[in-house]
C-alpha cells in the first residue's frame, strides 16, 4: 500500500475473510500488491493443512 495513503491518519480496514484465514493458521507469503484501479491491495495467503487450526472450524450439521 502506498505509504502516502497511510500517513494521512485514515483508518485501514482488514476484511473479515482475511482475519479468518489468519486465525485458521494462514501465512501472508509476499509483499502486498497495490491495485490503484480498485483502491485495494492483493496478497498471497498460504494455508497448509498441517497448520490448519481445527479449533477454529465451525461445528458441522451432521
Amino acid at each position: 500500500m502506498p505509504y502516502e495513503r497511510l500517513v494521512n491518519g485514515a483508518r485501514v480496514l482488514m476484511p473479515p475473510w482475511i482475519k479468518g484465514y489468519l486465525r485458521a493458521g494462514a501465512w501472508v507469503c509476499a509483499d502486498l500488491a497495490w491495485k490503484p484501479e480498485f483502491n485495494t491491495a492483493r496478497m498471497f495467503l498460504h494455508l497448509p493443512l498441517s497448520r490448519f487450526n481445527t479449533g477454529y472450524c465451525l461445528p458441522s450439521d451432521q
